[in-house]
């Protein structure tokens, strides 16, 4: 991965006052030279060892009901679709939920009750990315960090 400072003087900067409502998986991003960009938030928790990011979409009561629930969900697909379309992210540091989901049998089928609280709350922001190699499928959620956009020292 490319450093900030390898790339400064030819890159743009972000300003670190993000516009993002609570709850929503994108932010607005304000660039030094005057423009915006609406971009994907990822977890930190998610970044692997080096450049790789690895969410496996832990969404159900059993592994194979994960990644089919993110595929089916028009929500992620516009979140995969705005990554693919900016190959840009902005890394949010986590505070994790560990609390468990409720399993609640019921209509034939099991349906899962969330903790009152998400499973993650943004404590902040890492900074902005560029990445490539975007993939979502059965294996779940990854991409490739590339470099990191310097910020807007005030």
């Amino acid at each position: 991965m490319r450093s900030a400072g390898e790339l400064s003087m030819k890159r743009k900067r972000y300003y670190d006052d993000f516009k993002r409502i609570r709850g929503q998986w994108d932010a607005r991003v304000r660039w030094d030279d005057g423009t915006t960009e609406q971009l994907p938030v990822a977890h930190q928790y998610f970044w692997r060892s080096g450049v790789t990011y690895h969410d496996p979409l832990d969404w159900g009561p059993t592994p194979e009901d994960g990644p089919r629930r993110a595929l089916a969900s028009p929500r992620m697909q516009r979140w995969v679709e705005l990554a693919r379309r900016t190959k840009k992210v902005l890394l949010q540091i986590d505070a994790v939920n560990d609390k468990p989901a409720e399993i609640i049998p019921g209509l034939g089928a099991q349906l899962e009750k969330a903790p009152e609280e998400p499973f993650f709350k943004a404590m902040g922001y890492v900074g902005v990315y560029d990445i490539d190699d975007v993939k979502f499928d059965v294996d779940g959620l990854s991409f490739k960090f590339l470099s990191r956009y310097e910020k807007v020292k005030l």
